[in-house]
């Protein structure tokens, strides 16, 4: 690995620490907050929780901020967009990797608190439970490893089209996104999509959008060859 991809890499760890530390320090919380609820809870009364999806919307965020705080700052130092490129892929894929493995750790000590204190009224979610897979760790790496990977990649490339093409561009983006997404649930595919999801679950459709995360990093090169250091989005 050269000096200036092992440089990129410091950085973006370093700049994103203190809010990394802060989301998981208030997810933390919450954990240790809604098993308390739980414990004083009446009878009868159930509490489920999701630590995965707060993770999800977490990496979405990363992948959308990254570009304005670490495109201009690295190119104006002298890196080139294709070290930029490549540090951006070891990134996400390491973040990602990361991430699920903390979140599949915190699923995992909270089950073991759960069994101690027989808590019957508490649960954890996770989207193998569509799968049936949800006490299988593994499984639930796995899928969070592709989501995280393919949000933070999809939200790299939105924040890419925002630097570069400005507000117009980047909420014309969205507001395709949003006609495509009417248009579709008008069809009635949108329901035939969500029923597939919800009833024929599998690894597969996670993979998939892994691969469609890895075409949308592929993609970005071309945004980033001719880019400027000077950001459209005002």
């Amino acid at each position: 690995m050269s000096n200036q991809l092992k440089a990129m890499l410091y950085f973006y760890v370093t700049d994103m620490r203190k809010q990394f530390l802060i989301f998981w320090t208030i997810l933390s919380s919450i954990i240790i907050f809604s098993f308390c609820i739980a414990g004083m809870m009446p009878g009868g009364w159930e509490l489920y929780l999701t630590i995965s999806i707060p993770v999800y919307v977490f990496s979405g965020i990363t992948g959308f901020k990254i570009v304005k705080e670490s495109l201009p700052f690295t190119i104006k130092m002298g890196g080139t967009r294709r070290s930029y490129f490549l540090s951006i892929g070891m990134f996400t894929m390491g973040y990602s990797i990361a991430v699920s493995f903390i979140t599949n750790g915190l699923h995992s000590i909270s089950k073991i608190v759960m069994n101690i204190f027989t808590m019957d009224n508490f649960g954890i979610i996770h989207p193998t439970a569509l799968m049936g897979e949800e006490s299988n760790w593994f499984s639930r790496f796995a899928v969070d490893l592709f989501l995280n990977f393919f949000l933070v990649a999809s939200l790299f490339i939105l924040g890419l089209i925002f630097y570069r093409f400005g507000i117009v561009g980047g909420f014309s983006t969205l507001g395709v996104f949003v006609v495509i997404n009417i248009v579709m649930i008008a069809s009635g595919e949108f329901m035939d999509i969500a029923k597939a999801v919800i009833t024929q679950s599998e690894i597969g459709h996670y993979i998939i959008l892994f691969g469609f995360g890895l075409l949308l990093y592929g993609i970005s090169w071309f945004m980033l060859r001719r880019i400027s250091v000077a950001s459209q989005h005002s």
